[in-house]
């Protein structure tokens, strides 16, 4: 089954129309539950903020007796930080989630990711954010709650987070958190055209490698990491965002291995020596999209 996670209606009623998903009347939830009749995909509606994400997600997963196999998807808008290179309109996959006083949350990138890589931060209400390293970062009020529940169900290659930006995050602290209703759906309208076509395919290739160990990596590329982790010097959250596209890369067939020596390759005397430089040379040359056989 795929679950989809929203805060509002206006979040989910596309694919609630497309999919053709069933209000479930008379349940003891504290959200609203859409299901299609061959218990494919589901759609839960839990409300905004973290508390009610949280208690709705777990409250939905728990009805519907969501385990391995299945997928959660995170769906909603975010605020983006300034000048981080996310516009108005862009579709954001997060692959690092923090909140303040919470452990960071790493969700795999095994399935899909065909859109912008980015950090979630879940606030309390809209706030002025800074884009501090190598990923583009948004702002939302659920995601890091919402996937702390979802995750007492499903492991981390199960849990998966489309964000569409509707705003940038100071602007919208300067009106007040307002936001023009009108326009946030027409850029949610727009942003499941994309999404749609895209969570179908996320399905067919998770149904494909359930049967098969997905977290791991051939123990060559487990070697090579580890030796590029160790020349970058990288932190422990690029480690794990590396090791997520890597894992993603070898599900779907993309040789990882030319990328890995390349780096391996590099003197010293070449590589930034600056954190940020050394981000920056890894989103270049290992966190790319590109095509190739078998790793």
């Amino acid at each position: 089954m795929v679950i989809i996670q929203t805060a509002l209606y206006l979040e989910a009623k596309t694919p609630i129309e497309y999919l053709k998903l069933r209000e479930a009347k008379n349940v003891p939830l504290p959200v609203r539950l859409f299901c299609s009749d061959d218990k494919r995909f589901a759609a839960v509606v839990t409300g905004t903020g973290s508390l009610n994400a949280c208690a709705g997600t777990a409250a939905a997963l728990t009805y519907l007796g969501a385990g391995r196999g299945d997928l959660f998807i995170n769906f909603g808008i975010a605020g983006a930080a300034d000048d981080c290179g996310l516009c108005i309109g862009d579709i954001a996959r997060c692959v690092k989630c923090t909140a303040e006083g919470e452990r960071p949350f790493y969700p795999d990138i095994i399935f899909g990711s065909r859109f912008k890589l980015a950090e979630i931060e879940t606030v309390k209400k809209v706030t002025d954010i800074s884009s501090d390293g190598c990923l583009p970062k948004a702002a939302d009020m659920e995601l890091c709650h919402a996937f702390s529940a979802a995750n007492m169900f499903l492991g981390p290659e199960s849990l998966i987070s489309y964000k569409v930006i509707s705003d940038y995050a100071s602007k919208t602290a300067e009106n007040g958190g307002r936001l023009d209703e009108k326009a946030v759906e027409t850029l949610v309208s727009a942003a499941w055209k994309k999404l749609l076509p895209e969570i179908e395919k996320v399905s067919e290739e998770a149904s494909s490698a359930f049967e098969k160990n997905a977290r791991e990596l051939p123990s060559e590329v487990l070697t090579l990491y580890e030796n590029v982790c160790e020349k970058l010097s990288l932190s422990y959250s690029n480690r794990e965002i590396l090791k997520n596209k890597l894992w993603k890369d070898c599900l779907i067939g993309v040789s990882v291995k030319d990328r890995l020596y390349e780096v391996l390759g590099v003197s010293e005397d070449e590589l930034p020596k600056d954190k940020k430089g050394r981000e920056a040379f890894l989103k270049e040359r290992l966190l790319c999209e590109s095509g190739g056989d078998n790793p």
